[in-house]
């Protein structure tokens, strides 16, 4: 079964997807965009961060646990609306874009986020990843101070995406991208 937290696949390609997430927050927008473009904020739910909030602007983002990372371009920017950059599959693949958009709605905000061009390898593991990330948003965002990044909290981040939400993803995504295996949380920094 489907519901509002689950990505949205879109095939747009041979082997190549997009994935569409929508969530609304009681938050307003400078407050969530604040969780998108503030390394401390971006630690306290995302990865470790730093950005140089420009256009042409670099973002890394680390996961230390993970043994992952990234240093991508942004590519567009319109504060507090609209921040995109590029993203590099895990096999150092170009083509991938991460684009995030905030809209005002009563009560609150609501957050579109789109990777688009991702290939069906990597499907299982992005889209229950973002899910999951995602999930940890709005309380972060909501925090007056935020925590630092946390080797534990990432560990257990990657323990709930594949104990939880793995499954649930292989259920609905096309057979080729369900069948694909994911690493396990890594136990040590």
């Amino acid at each position: 079964m489907i519901n509002e937290a689950d990505g949205i696949v879109t095939q747009v390609g041979d082997g190549v997807y997009d994935l569409r997430f929508e969530r609304r927050y009681r938050l307003p927008v400078e407050t969530v965009w604040a969780a998108l473009t503030e390394p401390a904020r971006l630690a306290d739910w995302l990865a470790q961060a730093r950005i140089d909030l420009r256009v042409g602007g670099l973002i890394e983002l680390t996961w230390p646990t993970m043994g992952d990372g990234l240093k991508e371009k942004i590519i567009a920017l319109d504060p507090p609306r609209l921040l995109a950059f590029n993203w590099s599959e895990p096999d150092g693949a170009p083509g991938s874009v991460v684009r995030w958009e905030l809209f005002e709605e009563h009560g609150g905000s609501r957050l579109v986020m789109t990777h688009t061009l991702v290939r069906v390898g990597h499907l299982l593991d992005v889209g229950s990843g973002w899910h999951n990330i995602l999930d940890g948003l709005p309380d972060a965002a909501g925090r007056r101070d935020p925590l630092p990044w946390s080797a534990e909290r990432e560990r257990a981040a990657r323990a709930r995406q594949l104990a939880e939400l793995v499954g649930h993803y292989r259920a609905f995504l096309p057979r080729e991208a369900a069948e694909v295996e994911l690493k396990p949380a890594a136990k040590g920094v």
